[in-house]
C-alpha cells in the first residue's frame, strides 16, 4: 500500500502543467485593425533584448528597429499583451503576470501608452497574431507611432516584472521556484523577415549559471564566466517554438522585487549588452521543468524500488511455506 502511494505521489504527466507568477516579456505586435493590409508595409528589422536578473526580479529593454518600406506615411499602433495566458511547448500554459514602471520611446520621444480591451478572436486580424496566445489576450497596452515613408527608427521600451517565487502546478504536485520567459513569436502583419534577435541576461544578485535548473529552448542558450547568458536568432522570425523559458532556485532570502519598489533609482542604469566572445562562452546544460527537482524524483524511485522488492520478497516467502 505504502509503495502505491509513493508511486502515486509521481507527477501526473497526462495533466496539463500550469505556471503562475513567472516574470515574461513580451515581444510588439502590430494591434490588428482594418488597416492591416498598410501596417503589412511596416517592418521590424531587428530586436535586441537586456536584462538584469535578480531573485525574484528582473529588469527588461527591449531595442526594436522598425522600418516603413511603403511610399505613403503610416499610423500604425502597437501593442503588448497585458493579461491571459499562452501556451508553451516545456509547461503547456503560462499565465501573463503584470509589468511594471512600462516605458516606451520612439525617435526618442516617450510614448503615451494606454490600457486597450480588443478581443480579436472574431476579427480579420485574428490570424496576424501569435499562435501562443491569440486565443487568450484580450487587454493590451498600446500605443501609435506615424513612421514616414521610406524611414528606419528605434523604438525602446523597458519594465520590470516579477520572476516569483512562482508556481509551477501539475494536477496535486507543486514546485516553488523562480522563472523568466520572453514571448518572442512574431505576429504574421510584420513585412519580411527580421535580421537579428539579440537576448542577454545578466545574472545578479549572487545568481550563478549552476541555479539555472531549466531552460528552453534546449542547446541554444551560452553562458560565460561573468554571469551572462547568450542566445541569438539570425535570417529568419521568431516562431512559437523560440519562446524562451528559464527556471531557476535561489537560497537568498533578501526581497529583491520589494527593494527595486522602494529604490528604484538603485536599479534606474543602462544596461548595455556586450558582444559574447566565442573562446570564453559554454553551452547551457539542457536542464528540463519539472514539479519536482531531480533529486526528490531519485529518493522516490529508489523507495518505491525498495518497497516493491520487500514485497516481491515476502510473496516468495509466502509461497514457499
Amino acid at each position: 500500500m505504502l509503495a502505491l502511494l509513493l508511486l502515486s505521489a509521481r507527477p501526473s504527466w497526462g495533466v496539463t502543467p500550469v505556471l503562475q507568477g513567472a516574470g515574461m516579456g513580451r515581444a510588439v505586435v502590430p494591434l490588428p485593425l482594418k488597416s492591416a493590409a498598410a501596417e503589412g508595409r511596416i517592418a521590424m528589422e531587428s530586436q535586441t533584448i537586456t536584462a538584469d536578473l535578480y531573485p525574484g526580479l528582473a529588469l527588461i529593454r527591449w531595442k526594436i528597429v522598425l522600418s516603413n518600406r511603403g511610399g505613403k506615411n503610416i499610423q500604425i499602433s502597437l501593442a503588448l499583451p497585458k493579461s491571459g495566458s499562452f501556451t508553451h511547448d516545456e509547461i503547456s500554459i503560462i499565465k501573463l503576470d503584470s509589468l511594471f514602471d512600462l516605458k516606451i520611446s520612439w525617435k526618442g520621444r516617450e510614448q503615451m501608452v494606454k490600457t486597450i480591451t480588443a478581443d480579436l478572436r472574431s476579427s480579420d486580424g485574428y490570424l496576424s497574431l501569435p499562435e501562443s496566445y491569440r486565443d487568450s489576450v484580450s487587454q493590451w497596452y498600446g500605443w501609435a507611432v506615424d513612421i514616414p515613408p521610406g524611414s528606419r527608427d528605434t523604438l525602446r521600451l523597458s519594465y520590470a516584472v516579477r520572476t516569483g517565487p512562482a508556481q509551477l502546478a501539475r494536477g496535486g504536485n507543486v514546485r516553488r521556484s523562480f522563472f523568466l520567459g520572453f514571448l518572442l513569436e512574431q505576429a504574421r502583419a510584420w513585412e519580411g523577415q527580421m535580421q537579428d534577435t539579440e537576448l542577454q541576461i545578466d545574472l545578479k544578485g549572487r545568481l550563478l549559471s549552476s541555479q539555472v535548473f531549466g531552460i528552453y529552448p534546449r542547446e541554444v542558450f551560452e553562458y560565460d564566466d561573468q554571469g551572462r547568458l547568450y542566445f541569438q536568432i539570425s535570417g529568419r522570425n521568431p516562431i512559437r517554438h523560440d519562446d524562451v523559458l528559464m527556471g531557476y532556485d535561489s537560497k537568498d532570502g533578501f526581497d529583491y522585487f520589494a527593494d527595486y519598489l522602494q529604490n528604484k533609482d538603485k536599479y534606474d542604469r543602462p544596461i548595455n549588452r556586450i558582444q559574447p566572445d566565442s573562446l570564453k562562452t559554454s553551452k547551457m546544460p539542457s536542464g528540463r521543468f519539472d514539479v519536482y527537482p531531480f533529486k526528490e524524483y531519485a529518493i522516490l524511485g529508489t523507495l518505491a524500488a525498495c518497497l516493491g522488492l520487500a514485497a516481491l520478497l515476502v510473496i516468495y516467502l509466502i509461497r514457499r511455506r
